[in-house]
C-alpha cells in the first residue's frame, strides 16, 4: 500500500509559527507534525511513503529533514 503525506501549503493560519519553517516541521506535543504523520503511516503497514512538498520545499532539501524525522 502507498501512503501519501501532503505537506505543501503556506500554513497561513499558523503564522508566527510558520515564519521560519514549513508547517510540517512545527512542533505539536513535542514532535514535528510530520513525525506524527509518519508514526500514523507506520501503523498502516504502508510499503511506500510519498511526501508531497511545495511551499518552502527547500527546507526539505535532499530529503534530509524528512529522513531524519522518519528515523526517529
Amino acid at each position: 500500500m502507498q501512503a501519501v503525506v501532503l505537506t505543501a501549503g503556506k500554513g497561513t493560519r499558523l503564522r508566527a509559527l510558520t515564519d521560519e519553517k514549513p508547517k510540517a516541521l512545527v512542533a505539536v506535543a513535542g514532535k514535528p507534525i510530520l513525525t506524527h504523520c509518519f508514526e500514523a503511516v507506520l501503523e498502516l503497514d504502508a510499503d511506500e511513503l510519498v511526501v508531497v512538498i511545495g511551499y518552502e520545499g527547500r527546507k526539505f532539501e535532499n530529503g534530509t529533514a524528512i529522513r531524519s524525522l522518519a528515523c526517529r
